[in-house]
């Protein structure tokens, strides 16, 4: 397997913003996607589901949620963090919450970053934008669920004010694997 990374153009290395995706980004979220299971999930996947079609999967999934009307999120597509030559970054996917018994009133989905980018305010830039979408649908608490093993992620949440409430199993590609739920029970703080 050979791994493929994006280098930061120097000119750009600040260069980003955020905007909708629309739905002809389908396979811009699927690479973003795939590379980001197979950067962060090796080691704690089993390398059969990474290195399967898992791009294959994530643009049939992604043309079919940006094709539905709503998509990820009550209030369209996902917000999309894109470089200074357009080129999707990073995603950030929600909506309401998933079979969950707690009583948050949304959920963050997704969120990835290219490795690359990390560091460089879009991951939390992208939080911050979905939060926004989210209180002025009037959604106040937020839940968000990752795996056990990434720590890189779960560090991340935890800096943001995640506060860690659950771990449950979930099935990704046939593997059942630990995840933990975060919350921001106030999703203000998220804007601030």
């Amino acid at each position: 397997m050979t791994r493929v990374n994006h280098p930061i153009p120097a000119a750009a290395t600040e260069a980003w913003s955020l905007r909708r995706a629309r739905k002809d980004d389908f396979g811009a979220i699927a690479r973003v996607q795939t590379d980001g299971w197979r950067d962060s999930f090796r080691g704690v996947m089993p390398d059969n589901v990474l290195d399967g079609p898992l791009l294959e999967d994530h643009r049939t999934l992604w043309r079919r949620m940006l094709s539905s009307r709503g998509g990820f999120g009550d209030d369209g597509h996902p917000w999309l963090a894109v470089d200074a030559t357009g080129r999707v970054i990073g995603f950030s996917a929600y909506g309401p919450v998933r079979g969950s018994s707690w009583s948050h009133d949304a959920e963050i989905y997704a969120l990835y970053v290219e490795t690359a980018w990390h560091g460089h305010g879009l991951g939390r830039a992208l939080v911050r934008q979905t939060a926004k979408s989210l209180l002025e649908q009037h959604r106040t608490s937020l839940l968000l669920w990752a795996l056990e093993d990434n720590l890189k992620a779960r560090a991340f949440y935890e800096h943001i004010g995640g506060k860690l409430i659950d771990r449950e199993a979930h099935n990704f590609g046939g593997v059942w694997l630990p995840e933990v739920a975060y919350e921001w029970p106030n999703m203000a703080q998220l804007g601030e």
